[in-house]
């Protein structure tokens, strides 16, 4: 069963291993891996134990609303809210990154967040 809930700094390490995929797959398939490590910054180190690394990734996901969704204790959606940098920046928007797996495209994840 799917759960819509807000992130909590506990999440961090799932939600950059959600972003570090995701990303990864679609933003930097062009990139090698070497460089793929570079530009994920902190989210490289998402399954990292190292409190550090799960320090920087909480440093990294600030955004005025970031939602989860979560089946069976796993997270396999989230969507943060980005705010307007520049006056030149379009509107505010949301973001989202999905776990690539059946579950939450079956369980329509996405429309409830």
């Amino acid at each position: 069963m799917i759960t819509i809930r807000r992130y909590r700094k506990a999440d961090a390490s799932s939600v950059g291993g959600l972003i570090a995929n995701t990303y990864g797959e679609f933003n930097l398939s062009y990139a090698p891996s070497k460089e793929r490590t570079k530009l994920l910054g902190p989210f490289h180190y998402a399954r990292s134990r190292q409190q550090g690394h799960r320090d920087a990734i909480v440093q990294v996901l600030r955004a005025p609303v970031i939602l989860v969704a979560e089946d069976n204790g796993e997270i396999v959606r989230r969507v943060a809210r980005r705010e307007k940098r520049q006056a030149t920046d379009r509107p505010a928007k949301f973001v989202c990154q999905e776990k690539p797996s059946a579950a939450g495209h079956r369980a329509k994840a996405g429309r409830a967040l």
